[in-house]
């Protein structure tokens, strides 16, 4: 009997985030089973909002009606209602899916974000690219795992029953690049691409544009607004950042396939015994950006029964 199909993705917003199954299996298995944070963090939703407005020039130039302000509004909106929807798509063949969730928000993000929003925006709209070279912008994908020297998908591949889904954010055509647009937090160093997994991801977007399309595209790299509240700051550091070394695809391939590796394992394990055996606790209970991991309370209910202790104990 075949597999049900397994979706991976380079950063969790289309299918299981590849990198998690590294990080702990255990995390795997939760959201496996449904469980997720009660509230979406600020740097998320605020993120997925200025991407939104950010790209709507491209996608719907009909909408766009003082493009600065309409972010503005649209973020003072999420702040006072405590709510954040977002679309959920696995590759473009699948059904959208609208979610709900409540957006969290802290009494200073109230007055600071909405102002943000409107000064990130004016920059994006004074540097953006020209939507007569932007061939594609928020493209989404579904494709199987094909490796690289061969040109074709293996036996343990299609075995697997794994695809790489996702979305990069802009295809140029000339010269033939994909970009990530990165709303960071202060300016990304060289360093920070390989800590935050930034290097790696490009990578894969880079890897399912070879493979989508069936060209090589001559650039990779991010484009970064800085969260900073002047118009001045943002400017600053408002430009591409490209990878000069992206991982080979065959480096890509692999690296997909052991984690399709990994989560199959796991679940023939949870058919011969627990849960809890099958998908092992790697002890690696914070993510990239510090934040204690949300499934905590599950792991060491007997020692922090609450979130709040947890976070004390990760602070200590």
């Amino acid at each position: 009997m075949s597999r049900r199909p397994l979706y991976i993705s380079a950063t969790g917003g289309s299918g299981l985030g590849a990198p998690e199954v590294f990080r702990c299996p255990r995390r795997v298995y939760y959201f496996r089973e449904g469980w997720r944070r009660r509230y979406t963090p600020s740097y998320f939703w605020y993120g997925t909002r200025i991407h939104h407005w950010a790209f709507l020039p491209y996608l719907e130039p009909e909408k766009v009606d003082n493009l600065p302000e309409q972010a503005r509004m649209d973020i003072a909106k999420i702040c006072i209602e405590g709510k954040y929807e977002w679309i959920r798509q696995r590759g473009a063949e699948t059904k959208p899916t609208k979610i709900t969730e409540l957006a969290e928000v802290s009494e200073k993000e109230i007055i600071d974000l909405p102002r943000m929003a409107d000064v990130m925006i004016q920059v994006w709209d004074k540097r953006k690219y020209d939507p007569d070279n932007v061939e594609y912008c928020e493209y989404r994908y579904r494709m199987p795992l094909v490796d690289p020297k061969r040109a074709l998908i293996t036996s343990e591949a299609d075995e697997l029953n794994t695809y790489l889904v996702g979305r990069w954010d802009i295809g140029l055509r000339k010269p033939r690049s994909v970009i990530d647009l990165k709303t960071s937090q202060n300016p990304l160093e060289n360093i920070h691409l390989r800590e935050f997994g930034y290097h790696r991801q490009v990578s894969i977007y880079r890897y399912a544009y070879k493979f989508e399309t069936g060209m090589d595209p001559e650039d990779v790299g991010f484009f970064q607004l800085t969260k900073h509240m002047t118009f001045a700051s943002i400017a600053k550091y408002a430009h591409l950042i490209t990878l000069p070394k992206p991982m080979k695809y065959y480096d890509v391939y692999q690296w997909l396939l052991s984690a399709a590796r990994a989560v199959r394992k796991c679940e023939d394990d949870s058919e011969k015994m627990s849960p809890r055996d099958a998908w092992p606790q790697y002890w690696n209970c914070s993510g990239p950006f510090g934040d204690p991991c949300e499934f905590a309370p599950f792991c060491y209910a007997n020692n922090w029964p609450t979130r709040e202790s947890w976070e004390e104990k990760v602070k200590s």
